[in-house]
């Protein structure tokens, strides 16, 4: 734990102590404290801190809160699940723990950067989707069907700087999922112009 509590005063100045808390709360806010850091500076810490921070402190966060929540959950499940070294071992221990990711472990296994897990992720066949807040990164499979090449690379090149912009403890909107988010960037985009969406198919 030392090390990590180096790395977070590294990172910010110390803050005044909290109400009392049980030692269940006061784990699970440090490891709250210490994923926000990690979603934006992962590639900034040493080899042995990303690999405790993959391989336990960070499935143990999700475990605890059985879903990726937060914007940053999802940055850090990024971080680990693609620039870390030993992936595999990460996803390993997290599906174990939380089955509903295990529909994207293939995907991650064949991705090369974010940009590329996002444009697999949202081409998975909707049957085939993960459980939870990581499903929201699968676009409709018409819409994904009729985007063209050039305006997908530009559209993931916005998404993924608009997700590293949003605050990491910040929760996932239940209403946000990739499809939307591609509307709205089509309408901001082209003058007023998207794709629509029906209600039901």
């Amino acid at each position: 734990m030392e090390g990590w509590r180096k790395f977070l005063h590294e990172q910010d100045p110390p803050t005044p102590p909290d109400p009392p808390q049980s030692m269940g709360q006061k784990a699970l806010g440090m490891l709250g404290s210490v994923r926000d850091k990690l979603a934006k500076g992962f590639d900034k810490i040493d080899a042995t801190l990303q690999q405790d921070y993959c391989e336990k402190k960070f499935p143990e966060l999700l475990s605890a809160q059985g879903d990726i929540e937060t914007w940053g959950d999802l940055l850090a499940t990024l971080n680990c699940g693609i620039q870390y070294k030993n992936r595999k071992v990460f996803f390993d221990v997290l599906t174990n723990q939380i089955p509903g990711l295990n529909a994207a472990k293939e995907v991650f296994a064949k991705a090369s950067d974010s940009a590329d897990f996002i444009l697999k992720m949202y081409q998975v066949d909707d049957a085939s989707r993960p459980e939870g807040n990581l499903s929201k990164l699968d676009m409709d499979d018409h819409v994904s069907k009729m985007l063209d090449p050039k305006v997908e690379k530009e559209f993931i090149k916005f998404l993924i700087t608009a997700i590293g912009q949003k605050d990491p403890g910040e929760t996932i909107d239940p209403n946000w999922d990739i499809t939307s988010e591609l509307e709205d960037y089509l309408r901001d985009t082209n003058a007023g112009r998207t794709v629509d969406v029906p209600d039901s198919t």
